[in-house]
């Protein structure tokens, strides 16, 4: 079989069963609809509409408000939605299909990368590298990389971050052309996602694994000026991010540092077990340790040191490591720098969410997605020496099982994944304290008419809100059943709280629209300046604000907000 696949038929057969896995793993994602916040991002942004709102959406958050240094900043992200709305419209089915294309892609660039890095002198086996590439492209870690439209800034981030280590290698093969292509591909990663920030030193040390005759000039000047660039972007995010008020709203972020690093222990522990054991998978995790003794630190940090070191010991013994009889400095990759170069990679990959500056959530599934590249090489690498001395027959067994239980783990998630309230229900399980995932299950109820059942969820949503002030999407939302209660002032005092909580763009629409019923028209307009300033493009607040300057008699202003709504909803 190793022989077959070194041949042309043989790499088509490759190709086919790697589609096949896909598509079998992946098709009932393909059915779900738009979820969370897809919503918002997609089906609400009319940024998305138009190629010719491209100066627009960059100079947006990814959900439309005006950008600041604290929110997402992934104008790459909505621009690809650009091409899918003009595709598809707003048929979820299609943008499930272009991510799946894109991670098809971000298969092939793995596939490519590896085989470079083994005709550089990593020395791995065809048969090393198909293993590698086919448990990445099944591993239940990707799911929400691939089936969450939202999360379409992940996948374009691992397709960028391949290209650009690809590139810069080919750069150190004297194609300079690699050079320009390595530093745009590098910040189209960064304009994805924010968690490229480790792809520039990644690119850096990947010298660690190149002979000593490629770690040329070519090399340098392809990473070098990426990595500097890189410096200073988090330089700026971490200097603007001082801001208290720009903390996100999450359990880790209201932990104090103390108790942010006691809880690297268990953020390290939870990645580790989902490589080898990726069940159960939830969209939220949100532990915060607060005491030096727990189980985390004392028993899951040493069981995960000791199987590091054995891959350490199996990896040092690998005859494939190094090509006998050769020179280590010219042609080969010494068993150290291999290790170093990939828990380097590792490490990097989930630096930027190991909560020294606080997130969302204490982990999430997709967030290890660029670093479970490098596990699972180093983890075949470092495969057992007893393990390589089984026949091929037994060798092909054993990972025929391991691939049929990940594309089952990862079939059976997607089926959570086309139905929300499974999904919702399924995760909330895991998560009680997830107050997003409450609030979820209320929009759910609430749009098939559990009124009751959806105030009940939206009141838990704001009662285990971390801050304290509740959540302001909840909010908002029990001021919308306040007022099918007609309970008008009731559900302005909801809208009012959800705007200082978050200044969600929905509770500045229905306020403006209480006030506007009871022709408040000053304070509408006040109001209105305020949602304008942080959400220009919204239709709702754009067409109150219009209303509200005409009734004030500012004619001019009404007639510029008059022609940005048409512009952006033509029809």
């Amino acid at each position: 079989m190793p022989a077959l696949f070194r041949t042309k038929k043989g790499g088509f057969l490759a190709i086919g069963c790697l589609l096949a896995v896909l598509i079998v793993a992946y098709l009932p994602a393909f059915h779900a609809p738009f979820i969370w916040d897809d919503e918002v991002m997609v089906v609400g942004n009319p940024l998305i509409r138009s190629i010719e709102n491209i100066p627009q959406i960059l100079q947006s958050s990814a959900f439309g408000a005006v950008a600041s240094s604290n929110d997402f900043f992934r104008p790459i992200q909505t621009i690809s939605y650009i091409l899918d709305y003009h595709l598809f419209g707003l048929n979820a089915s299609g943008f499930h299909v272009m991510s799946w294309i894109y991670f098809v892609c971000v298969c092939g660039l793995l596939w490519y990368l590896l085989t470079q890095l083994s005709a550089s002198g990593l020395s791995l086996s065809q048969k090393q590298i198909l293993a590698i590439v086919f448990l990445f492209a099944v591993h239940p870690l990707n799911i929400e990389v691939v089936t969450y439209i939202s999360g379409r800034g992940d996948v374009l981030f691992l397709l960028f971050s391949l290209i650009a280590l690809c590139t810069t290698l080919l750069a150190s093969q004297k194609k300079t052309w690699g050079i320009p292509l390595a530093w745009i591909t590098a910040s189209l990663a960064i304009l994805s996602k924010e968690n490229a920030v480790a792809l520039p030193f990644v690119m850096t040390i990947m010298w660690l694994i190149l002979p000593k005759k490629q770690r040329n000039w070519r090399y340098w000047v392809a990473s070098t000026p990426v990595l500097i660039g890189n410096i200073l972007y988090i330089g700026y995010r971490l200097l603007a991010m001082k801001n208290p008020d720009s903390s996100p709203l999450s359990t880790i972020a209201i932990a104090s540092l103390s108790e942010r690093i006691l809880t690297i222990p268990y953020i390290l522990w939870t990645y580790f077990r989902l490589i080898f054991v990726p069940y159960p998978l939830h969209m939220e995790y949100l532990t915060v340790v607060t005491d030096l003794v727990n189980p985390y630190l004392w028993l899951g940090m040493p069981l995960m040191i000791g199987v590091l070191f054995l891959l350490w010991q199996w990896g040092k013994h690998r005859s494939t490591l190094v090509r006998s009889g050769s020179n280590t400095d010219q042609t080969t990759i010494t068993p150290t720098r291999v290790y170093v170069f990939f828990m380097a990679w590792i490490a990097l990959g989930i630096g930027p969410v190991i909560q020294l500056v606080p997130l969302t959530s204490t982990v999430r599934e997709h967030w290890f997605s660029f670093s479970l590249i490098a596990a699972l090489t180093l983890l075949v690498i470092c495969l057992p020496p007893r393990l390589l001395k089984l026949s091929p027959k037994y060798q092909y067994t054993l990972f025929g099982i391991i691939m049929t239980i990940s594309i089952g783990l990862t079939y059976t998630r997607n089926l959570d994944w086309a139905d929300p309230m499974r999904l919702y229900s399924h995760d909330v399980f895991f998560e009680p304290r997830s107050f997003l995932l409450h609030n979820n299950i209320g929009v759910l109820h609430y749009r098939n008419g559990a009124f009751e059942k959806a105030k009940y969820a939206f009141q838990k949503s704001v009662l285990v809100t971390p801050n304290g002030d509740g959540y302001g999407t909840a909010l908002n939302n029990l001021g919308v059943i306040a007022e099918q209660e007609n309970h008008r002032d009731e559900a302005l005092r909801y809208y009012e709280r959800s705007i200082r909580a978050s200044q969600y763009e929905l509770a500045y629409a229905n306020a403006l629209r209480l006030l506007l019923m009871d022709q408040q028209w000053e304070k509408a307009y006040t109001l209105s300046q305020n949602a304008l300033q942080k959400y220009p493009y919204h239709y709702d607040i754009l067409r109150y604000a219009t209303a509200i300057n005409f009734q004030l008699g500012y004619a001019q202003e009404a007639d510029l907000l008059s022609k940005r709504l048409k512009q952006l909803y033509p029809q």
